[in-house]
């Protein structure tokens, strides 16, 4: 009784085990994700397209003011997110000294909203992926001189 109760343990841990999905990194899939909105460059290959336009994506909807009213040290935090199967962001953790700089960060990767999620072979899978994200030095443009 024993041995069939081990047995019928193990089976069930063995089909639990193989119905969780693997979530899959920027090097393990066949096309990376796509942000929505932004133009694919064809010269780059998707993984240099998803990692050129997140960037893109953080310099434009970061709002370094906010973090520096408040703190004048340079920082960087790193964000782990997953853009699932069906396209949405999920944050995961960050990592980082600052808690200011860690909400920002989290919340500039939770406005992606929605992706084309990462495929491979031809089926939608979830990806993983860790960024690290610079609160430095401020820039400040110019822009009362026309003549530059």
């Amino acid at each position: 009784m024993k041995n069939l109760i081990l047995i019928a343990v193990l089976f069930f841990g063995v089909l639990n085990i193989q119905s969780q999905e693997k979530i899959y990194t920027l090097t393990e899939v066949d096309v990376a994700p796509e942000i929505l909105k932004y133009p694919i460059i064809d010269s780059l290959t998707s993984k240099q397209n998803f990692k050129k336009n997140l960037k893109r994506f953080i310099a434009m909807n970061l709002n370094l003011m906010e973090y520096f009213e408040t703190n004048k040290e340079k920082t960087r935090v790193f964000v782990e997110f997953v853009v699932q199967r069906n396209g949405k962001i999920k944050v995961l953790r960050t990592k980082g000294k600052s808690k200011k700089a860690k909400s920002l960060a989290a919340n500039v990767i939770k406005k992606i909203k929605k992706m084309k999620p990462a495929k491979v072979m031809d089926n939608n899978v979830d990806m993983k992926f860790i960024i690290p994200i610079t609160f430095g030095g401020v820039i400040l443009i110019d822009t009362t001189q026309k003549n530059r």
